[in-house]
């Protein structure tokens, strides 16, 4: 089963969502770092609200630039190698910023 986003308005792996267009939108956890973690709170509309354990939010939320799809290393002759990454990672300081569709209360 897929993790449903925890945004404000977004259905990003609901079941209604997943019959549309049958595809599973990536998904981060919230960060293990306090300081971090509240930052993302903080930016996420709702208001008195403590994500649980396995609260998560999709990559619909994050700009592009926070987003890594791949991993590139320096061989040692000096060719850099690229590999793209089959889940995508979010770079250290990405913190949730776009938010469509919030309701309106």
């Amino acid at each position: 089963m897929p993790r449903r986003c925890c945004v404000p308005g977004c259905r990003s792996n609901y079941d209604s969502s997943l019959k549309e267009n049958n595809k599973c939108v990536t998904t981060f956890s919230f960060p293990k770092d306090d300081e971090r973690k509240l930052q993302w709170i903080r930016t996420i509309p709702r208001k008195d609200w403590t994500p649980s354990c396995s609260a998560v939010v999709c990559v619909k939320h994050f700009c592009e630039s926070d987003i890594i799809y791949h991993d590139k290393w320096l061989l040692s002759d000096g060719t850099v190698q690229q590999l793209s990454l089959r889940n995508p990672k979010l770079k250290p300081e990405a913190v949730p910023c776009i938010f469509p569709n919030l309701p309106s209360y």
